[in-house]
């Protein structure tokens, strides 16, 4: 019976260190540290302490890795503009602003400029430009209608007429229940349409959508020199059925 109390005694106790450190095991004296195999060791202020060790994701899909060559390609050719041609967007962003994650405007550096627009053309299968726009950007669509075709296609219908060299730039939240609204920082790009589209547009979406899940598209016009217009936002439930 004294051995079956002091048993019970020693799991309650180990529970009480397990609940006031965060869910790991205290391992007492133990002055390890980094990881070993599947165990990681470290201290906090209940001691030391071991626990599983956790395995992160990858995020790198093919579309991030895309898109971080081309930034990293934009950044290069940069260095490769003249002093006047590098004059000449420093004041292109003298007096042109960003909106920042709390809808702030800010201003950015000429060379930020540089790599935005252009890799925004670059990712749409354009030529860079060596200098700023020489125009604002386009108008943003009177209207816009976003339906699924099946569960990882859609059919994009806007009603103004997209100019020979003006694109279409599509963006989708992830998957979700109705009755959330995920932003459009939470969205994802969808692509490009081509130059010139007319309306409907046949686009690929980057989810596979559930039956009843719903998505919030946001569509802006890029022109020719990589310039976006405001948003138009539409959302659209996915039926299976």
């Amino acid at each position: 019976m004294k051995i079956l109390i002091a048993l019970v005694t020693w799991i309650a106790t180990t529970l009480q260190w397990i609940k006031r450190n965060d869910g790991f095991i205290v391992v007492a004296d133990d002055q390890r540290s980094g990881s070993k195999g599947n165990t990681t060791y470290s201290r906090n202020k209940g001691g030391a302490y071991a626990r599983a060790r956790a395995t992160p994701t990858n995020p790198n899909t093919s579309r991030q890795q895309a898109s971080r060559s081309i930034f990293g390609t934009q950044s290069s050719a940069w260095n490769t503009l003249t002093t006047g041609q590098r004059a000449q967007w420093d004041t292109y962003a003298e007096t042109h602003t960003i909106k920042n994650a709390l809808g702030q405007d800010i201003h950015i550096s000429g060379m930020a400029w540089y790599i935005k627009l252009n890799s925004r053309l670059v990712d749409a299968g354009d030529a860079a430009n060596a200098t700023p726009p020489p125009t604002t950007a386009n108008p943003a669509l009177a209207s816009l209608a976003v339906t699924f075709t099946d569960a990882d296609t859609l059919s994009v219908a806007f009603t103004d007429v997209i100019s020979g060299t003006a694109r279409i730039q599509l963006w989708q939240t992830p998957p979700h229940t109705q009755g959330s609204s995920p932003n459009f920082n939470q969205s994802r790009l969808v692509g490009y349409s081509p130059a010139g589209q007319a309306t409907p547009w046949a686009a690929e979406s980057p989810f596979a959508m559930l039956d009843t899940q719903m998505s919030i598209f946001f569509a802006k016009v890029m022109d020719s020199y990589g310039q976006v217009s405001a948003a138009l936002e539409d959302s659209e439930i996915y039926s299976a059925v």
